[in-house]
């Protein structure tokens, strides 16, 4: 069977003398533009258009010839249907017209698909902040590479007067910013446990940062999403089992307030490690330490001779060959 003729080819006329195409498509032109070069042969000739069906309603989109047969033709169905109600339901328009001036679908158009929901519009000033934080963010650069002058004057260069509108490293790059992502993880990982009922885990560790201050990491984790919840820093010299177990305390009972349901609480202990080290060699055992240590500093500056001799004595005392 052959390919079904589309509504808005009707309307074109095929240019035989015109070679087709590469791809074996034929050219049309247009009958309501012929027909207005006909009557006034100062208007453009007609243009070829190749027997596609979005050339066809490109065309009709934009030439006004085509606009005024259709607003005769609309006007004549109108006072058709005023006239005589029994005449119009006996008497059906072409498939062509309705599709092309009623524009009513057909048993085989395909459905409308789904309401989209709107984009999200933003202002000029955001969309700078967020391409500067992505360019910066792809780059690998600090913070500080806002306020450089060669950045400045690069983005003057580009665009004059933009350095009014630059953001400062520490309000917008990182205070701003980092707090609008903060929200908006905490708003995600809030909704999943509404929706799927579960419980957050606790997450809690001491470090110190480049400024050496020891900063207490508390976090929450819920089917692989993990948010940052707090930051606090430790008052005073204090870092031992007690003090973290206390912050941890207090930030537990401002998470349940505002909502969070905490599971598990999950902490390490790996901070007292050095102290237990200390202690030990404080002890009996440094004596031991001090002699196994200084062994192992002797044969390892020895020569091959007395290598050679020690593991002799080793093999003879042990009796087993190493």
């Amino acid at each position: 069977m052959g390919r079904p003729n589309v509504s808005e080819r009707d309307h074109f006329i095929l240019m035989k003398n015109v070679p087709k195409s590469k791809g074996g498509y034929s050219y049309y032109t247009c009958k309501h533009c012929t027909s207005a070069h006909n009557k006034n042969p100062d208007l453009d000739p007609p243009e070829l258009y190749l027997g596609r069906p979005y050339n066809y309603v490109n065309h009709f989109n934009k030439r006004e010839a085509y606009q005024a047969v259709v607003g005769s033709i609309r006007g004549l169905s109108f006072d058709d249907c005023g006239s005589s109600t029994g005449s119009s339901r006996q008497r059906k328009r072409p498939v062509n017209t309705r599709l092309i001036f009623t524009k009513t679908p057909t048993r085989t158009s395909k459905k409308s698909s789904p309401k989209k929901k709107p984009k999200r519009r933003f202002s000029k000033v955001q969309k700078l902040e967020r391409v500067l934080v992505e360019f910066q963010s792809g780059n690998f650069l600090p913070d500080l590479f806002i306020e450089r002058p060669c950045s400045k004057a690069l983005l003057e260069y580009l665009c004059p007067g933009i350095t009014a509108y630059l953001p400062s490293r520490r309000v917008a790059l990182r205070g701003t910013t980092l707090h609008v992502v903060a929200k908006f993880k905490q708003k995600q990982l809030e909704e999943e446990q509404n929706n799927s009922g579960g419980v957050v885990n606790f997450l809690s560790d001491v470090w110190q940062n480049t400024t050496r201050e020891h900063v207490m990491s508390c976090q929450h984790l819920l089917f692989g999403r993990l948010l940052t919840y707090a930051l606090p820093k430790a008052a005073g010299s204090r870092h031992d089992g007690v003090v973290i177990a206390q912050k941890m305390d207090t930030i537990l009972n401002q998470a349940s307030c505002e909502g969070w349901n905490v599971g598990a609480v999950v902490t390490d202990n790996a901070g007292q490690s050095s102290n237990i080290v200390k202690a030990v060699l404080k002890s009996s055992f440094a004596d031991v330490a001090k002699d196994a240590t200084a062994a192992v500093k002797t044969l390892n500056a020895s020569s091959a001779k007395w290598l050679v001799r020690a593991r002799a004595l080793m093999e003879e005392c042990y009796k087993k060959t190493l």
